[in-house]
């Protein structure tokens, strides 16, 4: 969908561009707007495959020296330094294909373990839902220590203050509100702004916000 400047338009236009409303969007909704927009979520990169894993051993600068070595003693008639330097190589590219394989296996199952949720309003009820099923239109309901998951707009909160150092390099809390701002406010002053998820640090006693735009997996 467009993504114009949400901060400059009022909560009534907001809500009316997302064909939204405080109460939140119904199940049958939902299900609509993920098969439109998509889910949540940028494309997930796919893990190479052991093949490339084991190939990649070969273009490593040590091991590059070391074939070298061998080709120069077998053609000096050294084939016992050869055949040490052939050890040396075989061993060092199964020690590399294994760690790395290892490694890119237990990162798959870490990303599959860390699946941040929300809290969002569906047909007026507050229910707790992955990011990856949050859709434009939908409401969040913030509580203290919340992430942002997505890009929003916020329409209601009490002294909501959001630490958004991963955004704007910001050390200190920001104070956010509903304020209706210019197109031309720097991101840093945005009410609630995507691209990175923030930290909300203190949000009493509710902050909600509709969905603007998607945002990145956290």
């Amino acid at each position: 969908m467009d993504t114009p400047f949400w901060h400059a338009r009022s909560v009534a236009d907001t809500l009316e561009a997302l064909e939204t409303n405080p109460r939140g969007l119904s199940i049958r909704e939902i299900s609509l707007r993920i098969q439109r927009y998509g889910r949540n979520a940028l494309p997930s990169r796919t893990s190479d495959p052991w093949w490339r894993v084991f190939a990649r051993q070969f273009v490593s600068p040590m091991i590059l020296v070391l074939v070298v070595a061998s080709v120069l003693s077998v053609v000096l008639s050294d084939l016992v330094d050869a055949g040490v330097i052939a050890t040396a190589i075989l061993v060092n590219i199964v020690i590399g294909f294994v760690q790395e394989y290892k490694a890119n296996k237990a990162l798959e199952e870490l990303r599959s373990l860390v699946q941040p949720t929300s809290i969002v309003l569906r047909e007026g009820k507050e229910i707790s839902v992955l990011a990856t099923e949050i859709v434009p239109g939908d409401v969040l309901v913030l509580h203290t220590g919340d992430r942002v998951t997505a890009d929003a707009r916020i329409f209601e909160s009490v002294e909501l203050v959001v630490n958004e150092a991963a955004l704007t390099g910001e050390s200190f809390p920001v104070h956010k509100g509903d304020t209706m701002l210019s197109a031309q406010t720097p991101m840093a002053a945005f009410p609630s702004d995507g691209g990175e998820p923030c930290q909300a640090t203190t949000i009493t006693p509710r902050t909600i916000i509709p969905i603007t735009a998607r945002a990145p997996r956290c």
